[in-house]
């Protein structure tokens, strides 16, 4: 899955089109969502079922349903979410913040379906039991280079105007990245909206799987520690702010696993030139499922399908008259690797990038030798 600000920049670009070539009611929507009122909002439901991956701290956890979302059913979670908060707007023209998740958590598995084969084959990683701890950073640690690379690739575009106020200064040779205000875009709308949202999931997730979550007495009280950690997990990995926390904790030296982990999870002080992310120059790689051969294709025209993909479905769920139309648009495929028939494959084929060696150079840039314990 692509990590933060790769799914809010693809909402926002989707965002940004449909105000363009939507119809008149969709526009107005477009347009609201961008202003500082209920952006936030529509970029934590852009997160879709990755804030569930951030619950490791507070029992019950509801990180399964996580799993459960990525694997099937998105769609009609979606369309839970969706269906009354579309027709309120219809009536009353006035967003709130609940159709303002509900949208963005409508965007998210487009980006996913898309990229999550690429990053798979590129950081090893086969996403089972039998994937190494190892992989498993690579994994992360490669979410967060896409997310700093295309940033900075991308801040020139005039689709990114409603994002740009959420940028604050870096130092400087560092990137953009490390000026993303994420604590105000994600830990406080996590965190305010979760007495608003915890109902909405609540029902969604009940009436998309009856066969678990319509009978977990616990729903409500796993969705709040949801909302919890995942606040903890953006504030505490905040860029603007990381860098002063990590090495506050960090004078005593810090474990070189530890270190490792610390290093995947937060955003790159550098984005690397030497080793091609985003796949501009067009290298083969090779998708993870069997049969689905080799690709040339660049994060960039991934990203773009997604866009396209995305609107389309929109569109389509703009026009809908019930439930099942709007699953049927958002997808019931999964949001990992799927084979070429939309079945959901395990992967087998990778084409990786060197980031152990990308990784040890966060961890230099970040602690340096001496302080990172063995």
């Amino acid at each position: 899955m692509p990590a933060q600000l790769l799914h809010i920049l693809h909402g926002l670009r989707v965002l940004e089109d449909l105000q363009r070539m939507g119809p008149p009611s969709l526009r107005v929507l477009a347009e609201n969502l961008q202003e500082p009122t209920f952006f936030p909002s529509f970029c934590l439901g852009c997160q879709g079922p990755d804030i569930f991956y951030h619950n490791q701290r507070t029992r019950p956890v509801g990180l399964e349903y996580g799993s459960l979302m990525h694997r099937r059913g998105y769609g009609s979670v979606s369309a839970v979410l969706l269906g009354d908060a579309i027709q309120w707007f219809q009536h009353r023209g006035v967003p709130g913040p609940g159709l303002a998740y509900s949208i963005g958590f409508a965007m998210h598995p487009f980006l996913d379906r898309a990229l999550h084969p690429y990053i798979i084959s590129r950081s090893g990683s086969g996403g089972n039991a039998a994937e190494t701890v190892a992989h498993a950073h690579y994994h992360i640690f490669l979410e967060r280079l896409l997310d700093a690379a295309f940033l900075e690739e991308s801040l020139d575009e005039p689709w990114m105007r409603a994002f740009l106020p959420w940028l604050g200064p870096t130092n400087p040779g560092q990137p953009a990245v490390c000026g993303f205000r994420q604590r105000e875009v994600l830990a406080e709308p996590a965190r305010s909206l979760a007495d608003v949202l915890v109902p909405l999931l609540s029902r969604a997730l009940a009436t998309a799987y009856p066969e678990r979550a319509g009978r977990d007495m616990q729903l409500d009280q796993r969705l709040a520690h949801v909302f919890t950690d995942a606040a903890y997990f953006y504030e505490h990995t905040d860029p603007v702010a990381a860098g002063d926390r990590i090495h506050a904790t960090a004078r005593g030296g810090v474990d070189a696993s530890h270190a490792r982990y610390l290093a995947a999870i937060l955003y790159p002080m550098q984005v690397p030139h030497d080793v091609d992310v985003l796949n501009s120059g067009r290298a083969e790689w090779l998708h993870p499922c069997e049969g689905a051969g080799a690709s040339d294709v660049s994060v960039r025209q991934l990203f773009d399908e997604a866009v396209d993909a995305a609107k389309a479905a929109l569109l389509q769920v703009w026009e809908a008259n019930d439930q099942e139309e709007i699953a049927a648009a958002i997808g019931t495929a999964s949001l990992s690797t799927n084979d070429a028939e939309g079945r959901r494959c395990q992967p087998k084929y990778f084409s990786p990038l060197t980031l152990e060696r990308l990784l040890d150079e966060q961890v230099m840039a970040r602690w340096g030798g001496p302080s990172v314990q063995p």
